[in-house]
């Protein structure tokens, strides 16, 4: 009896000892513990496994174009002069050759056009003057100037008779390219069989405008042979072209002539729409 009382009793105190223990941690309840996160269990989120593009940067302008000074791109290649009399005249002279300081293939041929252009025409002054004898050239000189991107360089020789002459160019200082009609004709927004058009209606309208007020019984054959000359292909091709202080485009041309020389070198605008 007294055994199985003390049998009760043992089991009494046994599940009274083990309903005072606390419940074994879940694992969230140990992951809390460790990391101080919320025992909350949630779902991680899903990780693209797609390689995410990454956002372009803004295309940035490009800067705008800062001309050089017009001292980095023209200098004075050569210079001469006479000063003497031939017994009847005296004579005084200055010639000027530029050089044009590009760094391009472009710029190295037009210098090399420039001298042999006007080189043996300051050879023969000079010899002139030690001769004694009639001076023909008067004199060299140039302008250049730059509009926006474009370089232009205007030569002038100034002979006797008002045989004079101009020699013309223009320079892309992006590249340092000499500009050729096809590039004038992309400058004025137009294809190059229309150019062509152009300076020959411009030639036609110069000619026509010079000897606007020439009296009736002048305009004979010889007026008209010389009219058809100055719309000639061969007119139309000797015409150099320039771009001038205003960002107009220019001429270097002939206009021929009904007295003294067949033509006379001038320099006149390009006229883009002829009435």
């Amino acid at each position: 009896m007294k055994k199985t009382i003390l049998l009760f009793c043992l089991i009494a105190m046994m599940l009274s000892l083990c309903s005072c223990l606390r419940p074994l941690p879940t694992y969230n309840d140990r992951k809390t513990h460790h990391t101080g996160e919320s025992t909350q269990d949630t779902e991680k989120p899903e990780v693209s496994t797609e390689e995410t593009s990454e956002t372009e940067a803004p295309t940035e302008p490009e800067p705008a174009f800062v001309a050089p000074a017009l001292s980095d791109c023209i200098g004075l290649y050569s210079e001469a002069s006479v000063n003497y009399s031939d017994g009847y005249n005296d004579y005084q002279a200055t010639y000027q050759l530029p050089e044009i300081l590009l760094d391009s293939w472009d710029a190295k041929r037009a210098n090399e056009w420039i001298r042999t252009t006007f080189q043996p025409s300051i050879d023969d002054s000079i010899q002139a003057q030690m001769d004694k004898v009639s001076l023909f050239c008067f004199g060299i000189s140039y302008e250049a100037w730059i509009y926006d991107r474009y370089l232009s360089l205007v030569i002038t020789e100034t002979n006797d008779w008002d045989c004079g002459r101009y020699l013309v160019l223009t320079f892309d200082l992006t590249d340092g390219t000499w500009l050729s009609n096809k590039e004038f004709a992309a400058y004025l927004g137009m294809d190059d069989a229309a150019l062509f058009e152009a300076i020959r209606s411009s030639l036609l309208y110069h000619f026509d405008d010079t000897y606007s007020d020439l009296p009736a019984e002048f305009k004979d054959d010889f007026f008209y042979m010389q009219r058809d000359k100055q719309t000639s292909d061969d007119a139309v091709y000797d015409t150099e072209l320039f771009i001038g202080r205003d960002g107009s485009v220019q001429m270097a041309c002939a206009l021929f002539s009904m007295a003294g020389a067949d033509s006379y070198a001038h320099l006149l605008p390009l006229i883009l729409t002829v009435n």
